[in-house]
């Protein structure tokens, strides 16, 4: 039984991020996970401190800073930062994404 209320919440979360919408209400991703939470908390399937030390501080700040150079580049509807295109293009160097070393020697042989 210990395991079960997690399982449904899990379930009802997915469903629910998939979903989006019941009838007329709408469901945003935050919204759903932060009920989530609230329900394996409220029903002690996780205890507080225990979530708290789950919590990665890299992976927050990771998304934090993802999701603000998104945002602004969303709303003001401009071109990705210079240094975010470099690095998801390797800086125009061919080969930087290969996982061969055969690969970046046959594009090096083309240049």
């Amino acid at each position: 039984m210990g395991t079960l209320i997690p399982l449904v919440v899990l379930v009802i979360v997915f469903l629910l991020i998939a979903v989006r919408k019941i009838g007329n209400v709408n469901f945003r991703i935050w919204q759903v996970m932060l009920l989530g939470a609230a329900a394996v908390l409220a029903t002690g399937s996780i205890a507080p401190l225990d979530a708290l030390a789950s919590i990665n501080l890299d992976v927050m700040l990771f998304l934090f800073f993802m999701f603000v150079i998104g945002g602004g580049t969303r709303v003001e509807r401009l071109p990705p930062p210079p240094l975010l295109s470099l690095l998801l293009t390797g800086g125009g160097r061919p080969g930087i994404w290969s996982f061969s070393s055969s690969s970046a020697q046959a594009s090096s042989r083309r240049s």
